[in-house]
């Protein structure tokens, strides 16, 4: 096996290590989805993945169509990405059952 090949990250990946980085709050969705599809093209071509070249750009619109809805998806109910992170990193613990989980024994 050829060691100059790298491992291939997802799509998902890209997009989650994306999200984790935004630091500018007037970021416009459509420039976080284009740097999330052309870096994920890049790790392709890293990986030896060839996109053949007339085929590239509907490609690249299917992918951003795909981060589009992860965005949707994972930033649901929040007015931007600096607001999703900052959520995330309070979000509290989830509380612990406390219910009795059956009757002692005698």
């Amino acid at each position: 096996m050829n060691s100059n090949i790298r491992p291939i990250p997802t799509l998902f990946e890209v997009f989650e290590t994306n999200l984790l980085r935004v630091t500018d709050d007037n970021l416009r969705r459509e420039r976080f989805i284009h740097r999330t599809v052309q870096e994920y093209l890049s790790a392709l071509r890293k990986s030896n993945v060839v996109v053949p070249a007339h085929l590239e750009a509907s490609v690249a619109e299917e992918l951003g169509e795909q981060v589009s809805h992860m965005l949707l998806k994972k930033t649901y109910g929040f007015s931007s990405i600096l607001e999703y992170q900052t959520a995330q990193k309070v979000a509290p613990e989830p509380e612990r059952s406390t219910a009795i989980r059956g009757r002692p024994r005698s």
